[in-house]
């Protein structure tokens, strides 16, 4: 059947060409404490609330816990 290839290379195209597509470069934003964001939403009777803050502002140090101190402020 000649479907078969065609439909097999295009398929192989389409799924390669994004893998060829530039990707756009991404600067990432300084790395800041004390910077809290609180989102409020009210959905009917749902209210949905979002807090985005760095690690070290919540449990205040930003690496894995090396002390049972540590250990315990993130249990």
């Amino acid at each position: 059947m000649f479907t078969k290839p065609v439909l097999a290379l295009s398929i192989s195209a389409a799924l390669c060409g994004s893998a060829f597509a530039q990707e756009e470069f991404r600067q990432h934003e300084a790395h800041v404490h004390g910077h809290v964001e609180l989102n409020i939403a009210q959905d009917g009777q749902d209210l949905l609330i979002e807090i985005t803050a760095p690690g070290a502002d919540v449990v205040g140090f930003e690496h894995a816990p090396q002390t049972d101190e540590q250990t315990q402020r993130l249990n």
